[in-house]
């Protein structure tokens, strides 16, 4: 509905605000600041909550003044401000004491989400039994919603091993009740999670029918697959991804979808390096002030990783996570072993970039290779030529669209 819902809602407040009712103000205030949200209006559906808190809490504890704190608790959350989990927990409290179920579960759904965010895996826990008590009200969104959080989250957060058992059945669920749009976001999380564990061609044909999918998808799943397909040529060595790293570009430009921008960032980083350009590398690895995070802070240091591995200084790596913090420190092998453990190969691989450690670039560079990633195993070589090292495979034949000229010079002698 879009701007239709907000402009139907407007025309609401202001029937309700001419007949003094508070409780049909602060409804439609809730309800305006949630579909601001959805369009990208962050801010103003954060100033709208706090204007729907203030106008339900002055009469009597009602289920509509505790949905209106999941409103604010959300709309703190993808703001990333502390305050998302205080709303969260008032949420609950005043939903358990009042009768109102939703906001009992889309609190908890709120906690849940950030917890995860934030790399604590017991936010898991409450996300599942949000799902579980939407279930038991009937509330299809409510489970559908618990579904796409609980997976979403666990994608950002790299944790795949725990992605992997929840994507089917969240799948399954949206496609029998219909959410479309809902089915396209979890089925780019599914492209992610095997592009990212060497399950290319499975992502290939994930991303190709996203964008080929019949009928509605969002911008931000459009985004997604046009970004995991541009990665997967670039990792492959093959020509024509640039051209769909800028479709995704000017996707991000639109309030909905601005949250990807560090993601698009991250991947022409990426391709960049491939390709051995080093000073573009820097280029595209910074987003413009303001592009929000969202939450997704671990893109940010993937950035940083790109902008230190083509020459950046980095100052200050001792509040960043693992593997960032073991590769910006120097312990590539600690890195790898990370990205190894979350079976991801071509991450661990990569890794070992720059180490010097003839043993380990070998093992990396045949890893790479048995992947298909043919540029990042071709930079690998020339590191190891630089070594001394002259017995290395030879250059592969490339397949057909596959480039050679970007990478051509890291195989020769």
């Amino acid at each position: 509905m879009g701007q239709d819902a907000i402009d139907q809602l407007a025309e609401a407040l202001d029937i309700h605000r001419s007949r003094g009712d508070l409780l049909g103000e602060g409804r439609t205030l809730w309800q305006l600041a949630r579909h601001l949200g959805r369009n990208g209006s962050r801010a103003e559906g954060l100033a709208t909550a706090l204007r729907a808190v203030a106008v339900l809490e002055q009469i009597p504890p009602h289920p509509q003044l505790a949905l209106a704190y999941v409103q604010l608790s959300g709309a703190y959350a993808m703001l990333l401000h502390p305050d998302a989990i205080s709303w969260g927990t008032k949420a609950i409290r005043l939903g358990e004491e009042v009768g109102c179920p939703q906001a009992v579960y889309d609190g908890l759904n709120n906690i849940g989400t950030i917890e995860v965010s934030r790399g604590d895996l017991a936010g898991v826990a409450k996300l599942e039994r949000s799902r579980n008590l939407a279930e038991q009200a009937g509330d299809s969104l409510g489970v559908a919603r618990a579904h796409l959080h609980v997976c979403w989250m666990l994608n950002l957060r790299r944790e795949w091993d725990l992605l992997a058992p929840r994507l089917e059945p969240a799948i399954t669920y949206c496609r029998d009740q219909g959410q479309e749009l809902w089915l396209d976001q979890l089925l780019s999380f599914q492209m992610e999670a095997d592009l990212a564990r060497g399950r290319w061609d499975a992502a290939a044909r994930y991303a190709d029918g996203i964008l080929g999918r019949p009928g509605p998808s969002t911008a931000a799943s459009r985004c997604s697959a046009l970004l995991g397909l541009a990665r997967l040529r670039a990792r492959r060595g093959e020509a024509d991804y640039w051209p769909l790293f800028d479709q995704a570009a000017g996707l991000t430009k639109l309030p909905t979808v601005g949250f990807l921008a560090p993601s698009v960032a991250a991947a022409r980083a990426e391709a960049a390096w491939l390709e051995g350009r080093l000073a573009d590398v820097l280029t595209e690895a910074a987003v413009p002030d303001g592009i929000p995070l969202g939450l997704d802070p671990l893109t940010a240091l993937e950035l940083t990783c790109w902008r230190w591995r083509a020459g950046a200084d980095i100052e200050d790596t001792g509040d960043l996570p693992e593997p960032y913090c073991l590769l910006l420190t120097g312990d590539r092998q600690g890195a790898s072993r990370w990205w190894q453990e979350k079976g991801s190969r071509y991450e661990a691989a990569l890794a070992m970039a720059g180490s010097g450690d003839v043993v380990a670039l070998r093992a990396a560079m045949e890893q790479l290779s048995s992947l298909g990633a043919q540029p990042a195993a071709a930079i690998l070589a020339r590191e190891l030529r630089g070594l001394g090292e002259r017995r290395l495979p030879r250059k592969p034949r490339p397949g057909p669209g596959r480039l050679t000229i970007t990478y051509r010079q890291y195989w020769e002698s």
